[in-house]
């Protein structure tokens, strides 16, 4: 959970703007796929192909790890939107924005220095949400 969920905020936090898999989901001819496991065991998505898991008649089944993977993409949206509020309120009134900034460093630092805590990457959305609202109401006013 910790590595597909915090890439994002650890491209975040180094200052990259992107991340990916090497794939998305395995296919019976590929002959470097040589790994003790079973084909198809670290897919992101799956397929209803020769899949590990039951598919029920679907196309196409996302794995935890995608959802993780989605979840850690919205988490960047998220710190995306706070810097750029930061950004315009920066104009108007320094002080919150450097609170703001602050609030926005450290809830990063913490999840990304602490990934055997799942429970903090929720904990940061919220405080992130909280803070991204509230700077919201300042540009409106």
């Amino acid at each position: 959970y910790s590595y597909d969920r915090f890439m994002s905020l650890d491209a975040f936090a180094r200052g990259q703007t992107g991340v990916g898999f090497w794939l998305y989901i395995s296919r019976d001819k590929q002959k470097w796929n040589d790994g003790p496991l079973a084909r198809g065991y670290y897919d992101v998505i799956y397929g209803q192909a020769n899949s590990p898991v039951d598919t029920s008649g679907e196309k196409i089944i996302p794995s935890r790890r995608w959802e993780a993977w989605r979840e850690g993409i919205e988490d960047y949206e998220y710190l995306v939107q706070l810097q750029r509020v930061i950004e315009e309120v920066r104009k108007r009134d320094e002080k919150a924005a450097d609170q703001a900034e602050s609030v926005l460093v450290s809830q990063v630092k913490r999840v990304v220095t602490n990934p055997e805590d799942a429970d903090l990457v929720y904990e940061a959305r919220k405080t992130i949400s909280k803070t991204l609202f509230e700077l919201k109401e300042k540009v409106r006013r």
